[in-house]
């Protein structure tokens, strides 16, 4: 453990640095693609054409996310924390030593060319990257090498939010699911090199720093708050649900339509440019102080400014459920399209926008205290994020770290627990869990105690109850197969004679877009195939 704890400060300066790389090179592709260019064009006359960065920079971005996305390894693509989650606990901690350069330069892009997605997830696989290349370096066995990979994604979400406790909570509660007391001591050292890295590069300010000091005092808004946190429940249920319905229909699209996969987070782009360009008609100059994708989050700064908008009251309520379910969709194009970037900051400023749209809209039927706008805002941030992802510690823990108010657990934790309890109860899959189970795998919470308690006879199939595959099946139907029984791996006859086994693991690390119209006879006999899925 001992030789751990060293290596965690490794791990810890190497999160901590990705997470000032990242940022920096988000803020500098935004500069470069869109915002430099608007001012130029409204200061030289050519106001007429300042539309056009928006609608095209984030199409440019999703065609250069994408022309990389068909080079990479599929671990290198999507929103990042399942593919953590995956190596963990099923390939042993072993991510591939591409996945970080890979994963700062896609998502940069995507984030920076006003693509709406979050920094967590790719700097989480930057840091769980970091963790798992030393690992592997050393030859550290499956188990330190997890724990190392672990200890990344503590550091690099420390480093980006400057939240070194939420980071811990998070790799815990998100990424790793079941701990060991004596693997904390290499998560929360990584942690704090992590967030004392960003001091020193980034400032030590929280990620909302202008948020206004409050105080929960008066017991009577109890059931407001529980009622507000059951509202969060249902919404949370609804963006998980929402999410994945756009991108199974985004991908049946694209299949259908031929669509080659380096121009689909460009398709994914359009849409959202196209919404951008919305936002940026309807409130001109004032674009930055609304705008909800790319790099900025100044409505989320506003609201904890103390509502600094300058709109009528209900001209306010009306763009801040708008800007929520902008947020919403826009998030489900990028990422489903297979976008690069993650969806923990998108949960976040959703919550954010709900809840203050909920404080002023209750306000104009009941008395609420001073601040309420804040406070709700907060609340909504906590509430929903727990909902979504169903880690109640880091709600709390990071919704006072990010702000840096520590006087609200009392409301935090009424509305946390109602909205996650309300959203189990709606879906019972968090959002990143659920991921893994599209993919046909079986994994929870309790997954290593159900190894320890289960025999082999228990829970093995018949032999008279297995599923054949035959060698003139495709790998898109031994993919149905998975879906429809649970079983992850299946045996190949030719005729009636046994040739092989084949194993979703095999197909996955071919890359199931590539290899749906194969047929299992051509993966088994094919040269080129030969040595990559067959034990």
């Amino acid at each position: 453990m001992f030789r751990l704890n060293i290596l965690a400060i490794f791990v810890g300066i190497g999160g901590g640095v990705g997470s000032w790389l990242f940022y920096t090179l988000i803020h500098v592709i935004f500069e470069i693609s869109i915002k430099t260019p608007v001012e130029w064009l409204n200061e030289n006359g050519f106001g007429i054409f300042s539309w056009i960065p928006f609608l095209f920079a984030p199409i440019i971005g999703g065609l250069i996310v994408g022309f990389i996305g068909t080079k990479v390894p599929p671990d290198s693509k999507g929103h990042g924390i399942p593919n953590i989650i995956e190596a963990i606990n099923l390939k042993g901690g072993k991510i591939d030593r591409s996945v970080p350069f890979v994963k700062l330069i896609t998502a940069s892009f995507t984030i920076g060319t006003g693509g709406s997605a979050g920094v967590e997830g790719p700097i989480a696989q930057i840091g769980a990257g970091i963790g798992s290349y030393v690992g592997q370096k050393l030859k550290l066995s499956p188990k330190e090498l997890r724990v190392l990979v672990v200890a990344g994604v503590s550091a690099g979400i420390s480093a980006i939010f400057n939240a070194p406790i939420g980071g811990v909570l998070f790799a815990v509660e998100v990424v790793k699911r079941r701990s060991s007391i004596n693997t904390f001591a290499p998560l929360i050292i990584a942690s704090i090199i992590g967030a004392l890295i960003s001091h020193v590069l980034l400032g030590s300010d929280p990620s909302f720093s202008e948020f206004p000091p409050l105080e929960y005092k008066n017991p009577i808004w109890i059931p407001l708050y529980i009622f507000f946190g059951s509202l969060c429940g249902i919404l949370s249920a609804v963006w998980i649900k929402t999410f994945f319905a756009i991108e199974k229909y985004l991908e049946i699209m694209f299949k259908t339509g031929r669509i080659p996969i380096w121009l689909r987070p460009g398709i994914g782009a359009l849409f959202v440019g196209i919404i951008s360009l919305g936002m940026y008609f309807y409130f001109g100059d004032r674009w930055e102080t609304f705008t909800i994708v790319g790099a900025t989050h100044e409505p989320v700064a506003n609201i904890f400014r103390g509502n600094d908008f300058q709109l009528p009251i209900k001209e306010l309520i009306l763009v801040l459920f708008l800007l929520f379910l902008i947020k919403l969709i826009a998030t489900c194009f990028t990422i489903g399209s297979g976008g690069s970037g993650g969806l923990f900051m998108p949960t976040l400023i959703m919550g954010v926008l709900w809840g203050a749209f909920f404080a002023l809209f209750a306000s104009q039927f009941i008395e609420l205290p001073p601040s309420h706008v804040e406070l709700f805002a907060l609340l909504g941030m906590a509430a929903f994020f727990a909902g979504t992802i169903r880690a109640p510690f880091t709600a709390v823990i990071m919704a006072a770290e990010i702000t840096g108010d520590y006087y609200l657990t009392l409301p935090l934790m009424f509305a946390v627990v109602f909205s996650m309890i309300t959203s189990s109860a709606l879906e019972p899959d968090d959002l990143y869990i659920k991921k893994i189970h599209e993919k046909g795998l079986a994994l929870g919470e309790s997954f290593s105690e159900v190894m320890d308690s289960v025999r082999v006879r228990q829970a093995m199939t018949p032999i008279e109850n297995i599923t054949k595959v035959f060698t003139s099946n495709t790998a898109h139907e031994v993919i149905e197969q998975v879906r429809k029984s649970g079983h992850e791996g299946f045996p190949v006859f030719e005729a009636d004679r046994f040739v092989g086994v084949i194993t979703l693991t095999d197909l996955l690390k071919l890359g199931c877009d590539i290899v749906v119209e194969i047929s299992v006879s051509e993966i088994l006999y094919e040269t080129k195939w030969v040595g990559l899925i067959w034990n």
